[in-house]
């Protein structure tokens, strides 16, 4: 039960590090995946668990991967580019450097 406690706080944590960066660089594309993997992650996570494989973890974290991937890319370059009308940020290399 100590385990258990010091697990989901560990990736509370980790989940509110890397949450706090997203809000950093202030790009919502990228708030949105870190949101929907960690969520995914979580869901997946209690099947693998009860069933006690690594089998199932390992492919739910291939498909975590292309969804978020696939996400990023049609919501960045492909369909939504078409469909946006308030001229919104684009995802690009300049947000990852330094604003100091």
């Amino acid at each position: 039960m100590k385990d258990s406690f010091r697990y989901a706080l560990i990736s509370l944590i980790a989940f509110s590090i890397t949450y706090s960066l997203t809000l950093f660089i202030q790009n919502e594309l990228i708030t949105n995946a870190v949101i929907i993997s960690f969520l995914l992650q979580w869901v997946l996570f209690f099947p693998a668990y009860f069933y006690q494989t690594e089998k199932f973890y390992d492919i739910s974290g291939s498909i975590n991967y292309i969804l978020i991937v696939s996400y990023i890319y049609i919501n960045n370059f492909g369909l939504a580019q078409h469909a946006r009308k308030s001229g919104a940020p684009k995802l690009s290399p300049q947000i990852f450097r330094s604003k100091f």
